[in-house]
């Protein structure tokens, strides 16, 4: 091949790999415009979280670590309680559907 075919593809490379930047360059801006109007819409809609309303148990409970083993056995009791029993709703959930399953076709 002569040498100024290489020279032409070098450039065509070049020209394709800019051309290729400047495309994603542009599309991102244009997703990022799309997404701070989306942002801003949601944030329109949605209520401030943090509003500074704090009760006075919340200033007044001790950090987790200080607090005595029983206060975390007891919470952990309850959340495992909790766990248990969603487990249970969702085991009897699905047992429903499958009963009604079974009956749809007869």
């Amino acid at each position: 091949m002569p040498g100024w075919i290489w020279i032409v593809l070098v450039v065509f490379m070049v020209a394709i790999l800019v051309i290729g930047c400047a495309y994603a360059i542009m599309h991102a801006v244009a997703a990022g415009k799309v997404v701070s109007a989306m942002s801003e819409e949601v944030s329109r809609h949605m209520p401030d979280l943090d509003d500074g309303k704090r009760t006075a148990s919340d200033e007044d409970q001790a950090p987790f670590f200080t607090q005595p083993i029983s206060v975390a056995s007891h919470r952990y009791a309850r959340a495992h309680a909790g766990k248990l029993i969603r487990r249970d709703r969702s085991r009897l959930r699905h047992e429903s559907i499958w009963v009604r399953w079974a009956r749809f076709n007869k």
